[in-house]
């Protein structure tokens, strides 16, 4: 997603906590209007969740996803697909 794909879409974003108006921040994270929660964006995505996912903690959440978005500049979506199932599952011990 581009810059300005964001900045149109926020028109139809709302804070899932207080249904307000978001706003990017410098750092290109979006603050709710009331009540200030900040959400992530990460390579174009903002992350409205709530809760933190129960098998891996953001931080490295966050970089299994910088890793699969490098790999994918270089691998077809076959290999991509291989690249994650053999290298990052058993890298986080993650459940498949």
């Amino acid at each position: 997603m581009t810059e300005r794909m964001l900045v149109d879409a926020l028109r139809w974003c709302r804070c899932p906590r207080t249904k307000s108006v978001l706003v990017q921040a410098e750092d290109g994270s979006l603050i709710s209007s009331v009540g200030g929660y900040r959400y992530p964006v990460r390579h174009g995505i903002p992350d409205f969740r709530l809760f933190d996912p129960p098998y891996v903690g953001r931080d490295a959440e966050a970089e299994i996803v910088d890793q699969i978005v490098d790999a994918s500049s270089s691998m077809a979506y076959d290999e991509l697909l291989e690249h994650f199932e053999y290298h990052i599952v058993q890298l986080f011990q993650l459940p498949l």
